[in-house]
């Protein structure tokens, strides 16, 4: 944006008060643009990962969330361990990656 942009000298500045102020202004105003800069390329990031597909081939991303994590037994008494247990967000959801035969988890933006 104001790459090319070259700040009056420290001289000038403590010899011109009005400069001076107007340069901690436009100091002030570029640490205000790079804070919401970092904050937009967060969000791009994290639109790119919920937008993406995470199994090769998939069609879309399904949505869950892990509601049991550790020892857990299954309806024959089978213990499963160490396990866990994701409710999915949707019938469809569910659906989708069972049909896809794998599973790829997101962990905070990463895979586990």
């Amino acid at each position: 944006m104001i790459d090319n942009f070259v700040f009056p000298s420290d001289q000038d500045r403590a010899e011109n008060d009005e400069l001076d102020r107007v340069c901690e202004a436009l100091e002030a105003a570029i640490e205000r643009i790079d804070v919401q800069n970092k904050r937009l390329d967060a969000a791009s990031q994290q639109e790119i990962l919920d937008g993406s597909d995470h199994i090769p081939d998939a069609t879309k991303m399904v949505r869950g969330d892990v509601v049991a994590m550790g020892e857990l037994t299954d309806n024959d008494d089978n213990i499963c361990s160490p396990a866990m247990l994701v409710q999915f967000a949707s019938v469809e959801d569910f659906q989708a990656a069972r049909a896809a035969g794998q599973c790829q988890l997101s962990v905070f933006g990463g895979d586990a």
